[in-house]
């Protein structure tokens, strides 16, 4: 072994620990991208399409590059970067798509490179006042964040499973932040009651049987109660995901 290999992997170890980078089953992960948490995902993708504003799109932590496919056969100019070099491999040969190693606390990009920035299920991961700092360099509209919904529910699962986040955060953390860096929340959606949880994510094994007409009842259900829940104005509480556009103000 090269001393380079043994000073990544070294790292790479690291970064497991601290929950930055997870270890993932991979393979895994293909088939369930194949059913409920595929589709789930692709519901979840879909709505950040609507939301973005302008051409120039920057993707971070875009991992399998799921998100970053659509994007592009959506026709928006779009830059992925995900500091996991293991994730950007596995992108490249999944899904074609070419995802920079290159992390957004220090990123390779000119002043206001982007309309966009995508932060989609990444900002737990980051030191994300840092990374504010360099968004605030290379965007010159808006911040998307799709991110976990800290609720008991969620708090719960993580623990009865183990799984470790590096610098999980409530909603409210992030709306502050963000403010103080001179951004406006123009809106708040959040999503996912059932569908989530009975896909397994990316954590554990799907919940229900892996047929086609099952998954679509189970993601039709998910929608309507995602439906009654924001009349009812509990959304916060149950949902197990949000969807936060932030506008620069400057």
């Amino acid at each position: 072994m090269s001393e380079p290999t043994a000073y990544y992997r070294s790292k790479l170890e690291e970064k497991v620990s601290l929950g930055i980078y997870h270890d993932y089953d991979h393979e895994s992960n293909r088939r369930k991208l194949q059913h409920l948490y595929g589709k789930l995902a692709r519901r979840q993708n879909d709505l950040i399409l609507g939301i973005i504003t302008g051409r120039r799109v920057l993707d971070v932590g875009a991992g399998y590059g799921i998100l970053t496919k659509l994007l592009i056969e959506s026709g928006f100019d779009t830059v992925a970067i995900d500091s996991d070099l293991r994730i950007t491999q596995i992108a490249k040969s999944w899904f074609k798509v070419n995802v920079i190693p290159a992390d957004i606390h220090l990123s390779p990009f000119k002043d206001k490179s982007f309309d966009t920035v995508i932060l989609r299920e990444i900002v737990e991961h980051l030191d994300f006042e840092k990374a504010v700092l360099e968004l605030n360099r290379i965007v010159s509209k808006e911040v998307i964040i799709f991110q976990s919904n800290l609720t008991w529910l969620l708090r719960g699962l993580r623990l009865l499973i183990r799984h470790k986040e590096f610098k999980p955060r409530p909603l409210d953390y992030y709306i502050s932040v963000l403010q103080r860096a001179g951004y406006q929340v123009q809106g708040i959606k959040f999503c996912d009651i059932i569908a989530l949880p009975i896909s397994g994510g990316l954590l554990i094994k799907q919940l229900c049987p892996s047929l086609d007409w099952i998954e679509n009842m189970i993601l039709k259900i998910d929608h309507r109660l995602c439906e009654i829940i924001r009349r009812i104005g509990i959304s916060k509480l149950l949902c197990w995901r949000y969807l936060l556009r932030a506008v620069r103000t400057d």
